[in-house]
Order: C-alpha cells, then sequence, then structure tokens
C-alpha cells in the first residue's frame, strides 16, 4: 500500500510514533497523499479511456478482420520471418488482435481462466477492463473480480479505507483496488456477495507476504527479482496458485513455532539417526498453522486433478504444480505422496512440450526458442525436478530425448539461453544432461546386469561418452567462465558443486559405491574443494540447494575427516534450519551409509539408493 502512494513504510503500532504527533508534519503527510491518490485517478482513467477506445476500434473492424484472417495472418508471417523471429501459427493469430496493456499482475493474463475450462480464441482477448470476469473455481474459492468504473474524488473505490479516515473522509461500504503493478501487487477486496473472502482475509496475505520474503530464497538462488514479480502476479489472479504458496508459509511458520518449544528440542536431541523428520508427523499437539498448511495442500492437489492435461501446462498450473512438490520437500522429503506431487509436475511438462507444435516422442525436434520463450523461467524448474527425481528412483527420464537437444543447444539461443542456465538452483545445463545421461547408464547397467548380459566394453564407452560431455563444459557454459563480477563468481562457485558431484555418480555408477576407488576417492575430494571455493563468494542459503551434491559425495566419503565436513555443511544450518527441509533426512541417510560400510567386512557393497529405501519406503526427495 505505501509502495503504490510513493511513501516510506514505517510499520503499523499500537501507539502513533512520535513524528506523528508534529501537525506541521502531519499536514505534508496528508498532502502528499492527497497528491499521490489524485496522480492514481488519472493514471487510471487514461488507460480506462484507451481501453476503452481499443475495444471500439476493434468492434468496428471485426468483420473486416474475419473477411481478411487469412491474408493478415499470411502478412504476419512474412513481416516475422524478415524480423528473424519464429512463431507459432497459434500466438501469430493472437498478435493479429489488439491486446490490452500487460502488467505484473496480468501476465499471461489470456490463460489465466484456463485450468477452470477451455476458452475459445476469440474469447480470450476481451474488454477485461470494463467486465467483470467470474472464474470457475472447482475448489469452492471465488475469484477477484475487476473495477469496471474509476470515479474521482475523495470516495473513489481506488482509495483504501485507512487512508480514507486518515484523510477525513468517510470510506465506501465496498472497497474494491485496482490490480497494481508494484513488486507486491495489492489484492482486489471482494463484494460482500462473495460466498468466501479467501484471498483477502489477513491470516492469508500473513502467509503470502511471509512466502515471498522467507520462502522463496529457499526455493532459488538466482533469478528472484523476477520470479518473484512472476509468482506474484500469478498468485493475485488465480486462487490455486494462492492456496498453493500460503501452504508453503503456514508449514514454515508451523515449524519454526514447534522447533522453538523445549519439549521439541529435547524430543529432536534424543531422536536417533534412524527416526525420520517430518514437520507435519511431531506429536506435540494441533498447531493452528499446520492445520492451514495440510488443509491448503489438499485444497491444492484436488483442484490440480481437476485440471485437464491441455490446460496443466500453464503458467498458473505450473506454479501450483512445483509448490505442491516443494511442501513435500520442505515437509521432510520422505512425507508419503511426494511422488504423485512429483507426477503433477512432470504431467505439466508433458502438457508444455505437447503444447509445442515442434516436439513429439519419437522425432525430438524442436524450436528451443520458442518452448523456452513461452514457459521463461519456468521450464527449467520441472527439468530440474524431473532429473533429480530420476536420481532418486534410479531410472531414466522419459524426457530424456528432450533434454539431448534442450540442454545442449542453449547456447545457440542467445537471450533464451539465458532462461535454461543455472536460475533454479545453480546447475549449469551441460551438468544437468550429464545427471541424467547417468542415471539413464546406470539403469541400463543394473538391467543387463540382471539379465547376464552387462558388457564391460559397452558400459566403459558409454560412461567415457558422458565424461566427454562434461569436459565439454568449460565452452559450453562459457559464460560461468568469462567474467569475474561478484555475480558470476556466486554461479560458477555452485555451479563447480553440482559439476564435481556429477563426476562422482558416474564414477560410482561405473566402478560401484566403494569409496576406496581412485576415481571415486577422487571427485570426492573435488566435491569438499569446490564447497571450499563457495564459502569465500559468502552465497547465503547454498547448503539448502545442494542436498544432491553433499549426499552422493557425503555417502562415499573414505576417511572420518571428509564425512565430518560433509556432514557440517548441514548441521550449520542450525536446529531450526534443519527442522524445515529435507537436510535432516538427507544427514540421516549419510550416516546410515557410514554406520553399515563401517560395520561390514570390507568390500561389501553398500548402495546409498537401496539404504534411502530401507529407511523411508516412499525413498528421499534430493532436491
Amino acid at each position: 500500500m505505501c509502495t503504490r502512494l510513493g511513501l516510506e513504510c514505517l510499520g503499523f503500532s499500537a501507539q502513533r510514533p512520535d513524528w506523528m504527533r508534529k501537525q506541521e508534519v502531519v499536514t505534508g503527510v496528508v498532502a502528499r497523499m492527497k497528491k499521490s491518490v489524485s496522480d492514481t485517478n488519472s493514471a487510471k482513467m487514461n488507460e480506462y479511456w484507451a481501453n476503452k477506445a481499443a475495444s471500439a476500434l476493434r468492434e468496428q473492424s471485426l468483420d473486416e478482420e474475419e473477411a481478411m484472417a487469412e491474408e493478415t495472418l499470411a502478412e504476419d508471417t512474412e513481416y516475422a520471418e524478415q524480423a528473424g523471429s519464429v512463431e507459432s501459427a497459434e500466438s501469430m493469430e493472437l498478435q493479429a488482435l489488439p491486446l490490452p496493456p500487460q502488467t505484473a499482475a496480468n501476465f499471461i493474463g489470456d490463460l489465466a481462466d484456463l485450468w477452470a475450462y477451455p476458452i475459445p480464441q476469440s474469447q480470450m482477448v476481451d474488454d477485461y477492463p470494463v467486465a467483470q470476469q467470474a472464474v470457475h473455481d472447482p475448489l469452492g474459492m471465488q475469484a477477484m473480480t475487476t473495477p469496471h468504473a474509476f470515479n474521482s474524488g475523495p470516495t473513489s473505490p481506488l482509495v483504501d479505507p485507512d487512508f480514507l479516515a486518515l484523510l477525513g473522509f468517510a470510506a465506501p461500504p465496498v472497497v474494491v483496488q485496482p490490480q497494481a503493478a508494484t513488486y507486491f501487487p495489492l489484492l482486489h477486496q471482494p463484494t460482500t456477495t462473495f460466498s468466501t473472502s479467501f484471498p483477502t482475509t489477513p491470516a492469508n496475505m500473513r502467509f503470502f507476504h511471509h512466502y515471498l520474503t522467507v520462502i522463496m530464497p529457499y526455493q532459488w538462488i538466482f533469478e528472484r527479482k523476477v520470479l518473484s514479480d512472476l509468482v506474484t502476479g500469478l498468485a493475485f489472479t488465480n486462487p490455486l496458485v494462492f492456496e498453493s504458496l500460503i501452504a508453503l508459509a503456514a508449514l514454515h511458520m508451523g515449524a519454526k513455532r514447534r522447533w522453538r518449544r523445549p519439549a521439541i528440542q529435547n524430543q529432536n536431541q534424543a531422536s536417533s539417526s534412524s527416526s525420520s523428520s517430518r514437520i507435519t508427523a511431531l506429536p506435540d499437539g494441533n498447531d493452528p498453522d499446520l492445520a492451514v498448511a495440510e488443509s491448503s495442500l489438499q485444497l491444492s492437489i484436488q483442484g490440480l486433478k481437476q485440471v485437464p492435461f491441455n490446460d496443466i501446462g500453464s503458467h498458473e498450473m505450473v506454479v501450483a504444480a512445483m509448490s505442491v512438490s516443494s511442501f513435500h520437500l520442505f515437509d521432510g522429503g520422505n512425507r508419503k505422496g511426494w511422488r504423485e506431487a512429483v507426477e503433477l509436475c512432470r504431467k505439466s511438462l508433458a502438457a508444455v512440450l505437447q503444447g509445442s507444435r515442434h516436439w513429439s516422442s519419437d522425432d525430438p525436434e524442436l524450436a528451443v526458442s520458442g518452448l523456452v520463450k513461452r514457459m521463461g523461467h519456468l521450464l527449467s524448474p520441472l527439468v530440474w525436478t524431473d532429473i533429480l527425481t530420476s536420481v532418486t528412483e534410479g531410472a531414466a527420464s522419459q524426457f530424456l530425448s528432450l533434454y539431448r537437444v534442450l540442454l545442449l543447444d542453449d547456447q545457440s539461443q542467445g537471450e533464451m539461453g539465458d532462461l535454461l542456465r543455472e536460475t533454479v538452483m545453480g546447475c549449469d545445463s551441460t551438468t544437468r544432461l550429464a545427471i541424467a545421461e547417468t542415471i539413464a547408464l546406470a539403469e541400463w547397467k543394473d538391467t543387463a546386469l540382471g539379465v547376464g548380459r552387462l558388457s564391460i566394453r559397452d558400459l566403459v564407452e558409454r560412461a567415457n561418452s558422458i565424461e566427454r560431455l562434461l569436459e565439454q563444459r568449460v565452452w559450453r557454459e562459457r559464460h560461468l567462465f568469462e567474467s569475474d563480477d561478484p555475480a558470476t563468481l556466486q554461479r560458477r562457485a555452485v555451479s563447480n558443486v553440482f559439476f564435481h558431484s556429477a563426476r562422482v555418480l558416474l564414477a560410482t555408477t561405473l566402478s560401484g559405491p566403494f569409496p576406496g576407488v581412485v576415481e571415486v576417492a577422487a571427485t570426492v575430494r573435488d566435491v569438499a574443494d569446490a564447497f571450499l571455493a563457495l564459502d569465500l563468494v559468502e552465497l547465503q542459503g547454498a547448503e539448502r540447494a545442494l542436498v544432491f551434491p553433499t549426499v552422493i559425495a557425503g555417502c562415499h566419503a573414505d576417511t572420518a575427516t571428509l564425512q565430518m565436513f560433509f556432514k557440517d555443511r548441514f548441521e550449520r544450518l542450525g536446529e531450526e534450519g534443519l527442522a524445515f527441509g529435507n537436510t535432516r533426512n538427507a544427514l540421516r541417510l549419510m550416516e546410515e551409509v557410514w554406520r553399515r560400510r563401517a560395520t561390514l567386512p570390507g568390500g561389501q557393497e553398500v548402495h546409498w539408493r537401496k539404504v534411502m529405501f530401507e529407511l523411508d519406503e516412499e525413498g528421499l526427495l534430493l532436491i
């Protein structure tokens, strides 16, 4: 609210600050507020009449556009080719229509309602600034309306009730705020005829603010501003996205309070390394925040299950699916049902590919720039979730043929390649592809060994091809090595940790889970050195993003010194840090592998994945 009016936010207090006691300052503040409100009204009126004029022109020329549709499409296609851009026929048809101004709040607004039911293209661009739109909500939650008129004067619905009271005017009985293109967009206030106040309850806003300020840094290391703008806009236009995000925030707030209680801390200290850690499974009574988290999670899952396949690839549904997956990750990573959440992400990725005219499972030829441009920063998280889930499963990804095109061609796509790089958790494209290829090799090896047809020569040749891919990383990911600015140094340091952990995964796939093998021991030490280099760049929150490298290297540490080193990577998060996420269960897995290897006769195999499934029936999500 203060951001929209250009004022400095001083927060709320039970007692007015000292500076408010001075009448001269109060008079100046009121004058500035009146001017800000007046400027806001003027800008909104200009936008309203501009959209109204565009709507009238569109209606007047509708018949002519229909008669000349084919000719216009051909001309647009020729123009696009001359400009050097390649787009699908569907997007060209949409470009022939005058689109309303886009903001962070209504970004990809044409797709905002697709999750409820399909809408014809002729209805996807309409006069939404002057017509109220209702969204069919399978969760029983009404969507927010858009104001259809802009009044002038102090009683305008553009003015918030608190400011009206401060200015000395009476607030209207119902306030409808406009969507703002700020960093944290303001929420529309529903009318009293709505059956639920879901989007606007103070508790929900408290949860959502907590997500933006606390939870989002857990999910993303880089590109936080871009992702925050995108996710915020989607959350305020789609109740399913909003619900999935407040579930994450409520989970963290409940976890924070629980692990500060002495009884819970004593219970944790007394627990052995073989006991699972889950926030929602702690038996210390009912917690209101955790109840909200669980309720919102179930609503989100049920809502996603009702979304048709053709619509689950939209931006809104991708964010909701990733949030559900993140909930399971933050609730220990071994919560029953996390596989179902991951399958929702994979379903979204499959829908995204189906929406591309250049992709099929039989012929993996696609226009990478068009696919990446359409999905933006949301494509990389889906790919990363699928690849690391395949690590847990020990099975090749069904999208491997896609990755062989997508993750190798990003350097040739110019600006589009930026969206595919280490924007999620810092792992570069070459390393991600190498991890996916290594898991496919491990599955092939286990299958061939099981039927007695394993060829060591073929195994070595396949492993060498992956090693050659990793050797090409310096020039494929040259953006990480061409500059020494602080941001690039941070990206390079995180990427190096993932790179060397991929080498550990490849070495153990080829030689087995034996820390005494020279190649295995060398790559584990390289991971430790990469962690030490990361500490020099002082990147906050990196340990949470590096669960997979820590586990894969830590499980194959052959000395007590190295084991303590990798254990410290998690313990440095502190008790509260370990309480939220999968790091405690990841540490539990490493310690159990070390214990078994120390008690078994030398030379016996102790595979980390086998131990993981013995500890947790569902396995552990290593994101």
